[in-house]
């Protein structure tokens, strides 16, 4: 009888092992151009939660390697993006495979503009403005993780900024005095608002990238005193 158990759990043992692993490898690239997208983020997901992420390199490749043998889920987004990922791609892995899937996705979008006096027109350097994600969920509305989508400080010369790597999406703006670097702000950047004129989040103005690339949006300062702005969007 001794012999017999030992027996079977050597079997079962045996059975328990793993064979190969698989991988999965492509390439990512914006969807009209055919551009490679560098740092786009990759993930594969199978039974259980597990999962394992890449990243592109310079020419828009990536790998996922030592996957199990069963079916995973693979999706992508580009750099910088908030949003969850697309419907995911099933495929089958057999032992020892090298399973190729690419993906073509909507290029970045981004809030560029300048920050000027109200009364003067005169460029306004030493702000910096965060972008919010705005999102409606079941008629409520909130912004993602409550954290900027993305942040620009205004140049020195032409109060020039640009809010890169955004997706497509509604957003609110938020300026207030920027890092000094060691050069005085210039006076009339030392209060803090939303665009446009409002001191909260939830009354300010709407900006809505409907497609991707620029979207234009020029502020006005009032005197310092109001902490508050304008615009045209």
């Amino acid at each position: 009888m001794a012999r017999l158990t030992l027996s079977l759990l050597i079997t079962a043992t045996c059975w328990a092992q793993p064979g190969p692993s698989a991988s999965v490898s492509g390439n990512v690239t914006e969807v009209v151009t055919g551009i490679p997208m560098q740092g786009a983020y990759v993930q594969a997901r199978w039974k259980g939660g597990l999962y394992a992420n890449a990243r592109t390199d310079s020419q828009g490749h990536y790998v996922l390697s030592n996957l199990p043998a069963t079916t995973v889920y693979v999706a992508a987004v580009r750099k910088g993006s908030q949003r969850p990922f697309p419907r995911r791609i099933g495929m089958n892995l057999a032992p020892g495979d090298f399973a190729v899937q690419n993906f073509a996705l909507q290029p970045a979008s981004a809030i560029v503009g300048t920050i000027s006096e109200l009364d003067t027109g005169a460029s306004v350097s030493g702000c910096h403005v965060s972008a919010f994600r705005k999102v409606t969920v079941a008629g409520v509305v909130g912004y993602i993780m409550d954290i900027p989508a993305g942040t620009a400080d205004t140049d020195a010369n032409t109060g020039h900024f640009e809010i890169a790597d955004l997706d497509v999406g509604e957003y609110v703006l938020f300026v207030e005095p920027g890092p000094t670097n060691g050069i005085k702000r210039d006076r009339t950047c030392q209060g803090s608002a939303y665009y446009e004129n409002s001191s909260r989040r939830d009354t300010a103005a709407t900006i809505a990238i409907a497609k991707p690339g620029n979207t234009t949006v020029n502020i006005r300062l009032k005197e310092p005193a109001t902490h508050a702005i304008s615009g045209v969007v």
